[in-house]
């Protein structure tokens, strides 16, 4: 188009170039390429553009190359800027182009849609491990769970094994076998520290599956402990008898306390002393065992310290039959006076100790061999007696549980001079009562009266027997 201006003479143009749209229209598709199994479908969403002032209706009509796809579109006509859902399906696996033709009058525009058809999966499963790490100290435990994923109409039954890359890790699940959804939660654990690849397998009839876990051991952490340990842990001994085992206790972790031996019986009947009754740390100790019931008996030696608690077992056999007898008589020793003492006054206490591998029926004291009388005590025992002026022997004797005696003597001698004389008065009195002789002069003359006669004493004696032996039984 030409614009044409004039003034006069004077005349100019301008040129326009116009296009002229004829009523019209275009197709599009979206999207413009899908997929799916077998027997399955497919949809695209076919959009109307319009143009030039286009409102007719737009039919459509789908086609396919090759042949063998099933195709339809709703609505099949459109207006405006209508869009229409066009579904594929086909039980052939193939690609396909699919042509989707719209026709206006004698306006006719195409969009196309590129159609794979793909097989049917089939039946399968896979395996997952959540987590897939673990760490955790020797001698302790973690766990993963493992679930089953199914695929493909997977039905089957899974049966679950588990190996390690070293070996030293041990492993527990609590489902061996597992399907549909299910899950099995499995523990691993270790003693000993490093790295482990851990694979968990899943086998249902051709089909194997695997899941990994990596897991680190770290060493463990010290901690103060001990152990008992028995040797013998099995003893027999008949019925009346005894036997031993040696208790060892073995310190750990830098363990350093004292660690109690106690014992029981299970059931009663069999009496246990160790010695010594308490080790600090680690040492051994002689249990000693005894029972007079024929049976089977388990002896427990328990070690207690503080808090911590440990144990031996020992297996006791008490046979039937006679113990052999005690033939061993008990010892006993006179510990004062002592033998060849001098004592000043006529009643003296004395004292001694008695002890036995079966144990003290009695102990008793005589100054004449035939007459005794009963001490007090066994083990430490004491008694009184009131001696007269001279030598006088004072014979002790012990008799054990089984009938053994044996006896011991000591010699001891009381001046004659002046008399027996009383044991001295109560602290701060200043006489002699009966006397008009202070405390500490009596004591002086008496003292060299006696040591006088002492001396005799002893030269004489020692002429007469010669050197005295203490204890003799």
């Amino acid at each position: 188009m030409t614009i044409s201006g004039t003034s006069g003479s004077l005349v100019h143009s301008t040129t326009i170039d116009v296009l002229v749209l004829e009523p019209d229209f275009s197709l599009t598709a979206n999207p413009n390429s899908v997929s799916f199994v077998v027997n399955n479908s497919a949809t695209s969403t076919i959009a109307l553009h319009s143009i030039g002032g286009f409102s007719g209706n737009v039919s459509l009509n789908a086609t396919s190359s090759p042949a063998g796809l099933s195709m339809s579109c709703s609505p099949a006509i459109l207006v405006g800027s209508q869009s229409s859902i066009c579904t594929v399906n086909s039980t052939t696996i193939t690609s396909y182009t699919v042509t989707i033709t719209g026709t206006s009058g004698n306006l006719s525009h195409n969009a196309s849609i590129d159609v794979m058809v793909t097989p049917a999966p089939q039946p399968d499963f896979s395996l997952d491990a959540n987590p897939s790490a673990l760490s955790f100290t020797a001698g302790d435990s973690r766990s993963t769970t493992i679930s089953l994923q199914s695929t493909g109409g997977f039905a089957g039954i899974v049966d679950l094994t588990t190996a390690s890359s070293p070996d030293g890790l041990t492993s527990s699940c609590t489902q061996s076998s597992i399907t549909g959804s299910q899950t099995s939660t499995c523990t691993l654990g270790s003693s000993t520290a490093g790295s482990y690849a851990v694979t968990i397998t899943g086998a249902s009839g051709s089909l194997v599956h695997t899941a990994f876990v990596s897991v680190e051991v770290s060493p463990p952490v010290a901690v103060p402990d001990f152990s008992l340990s028995a040797d013998p842990a099995a003893l027999s001994f008949v019925a009346g008898e005894s036997g031993s085992s040696t208790i060892s206790v073995m310190a750990t972790g830098g363990f350093s306390d004292t660690v109690g031996l106690t014992a029981t019986s299970d059931p009663t009947g069999v009496t246990t002393v160790c010695s010594p009754t308490s080790i600090p740390g680690s040492g051994t100790a002689a249990c000693v065992m005894n029972g007079r019931t024929p049976g089977q008996f388990k002896v427990e030696v328990i070690g207690t310290s503080g808090s911590l608690t440990r144990s031996a077992p020992i297996l006791v056999n008490v046979l039937p039959g006679e113990p052999m007898p005690d033939t061993i008589p008990p010892q006993i020793t006179i510990t004062f006076p002592s033998n060849s003492t001098v004592l000043l006054y006529a009643n003296v206490t004395v004292k001694g100790n008695a002890s036995d591998d079966e144990g003290i029926q009695t102990v008793e004291l005589s100054t004449d061999n035939v007459t005794w009388v009963r001490t007090n005590g066994t083990a430490s025992w004491t008694a009184n007696l009131t001696i007269g002026p001279g030598t006088t022997t004072i014979y002790a004797r012990a008799t054990d549980t089984a009938g053994n005696r044996r006896t011991v003597r000591v010699d001891v001698y009381i001046p004659s001079a002046g008399g027996l004389p009383p044991r001295p008065p109560a602290e701060g009195s200043p006489f002699v009562s009966g006397t008009l002789v202070p405390l500490h002069l009596a004591a002086i003359l008496i003292g060299i009266a006696a040591a006088v006669e002492a001396l005799l004493f002893i030269w004489t004696r020692r002429n007469e027997y010669g050197p005295w032996t203490t204890g003799s039984p």
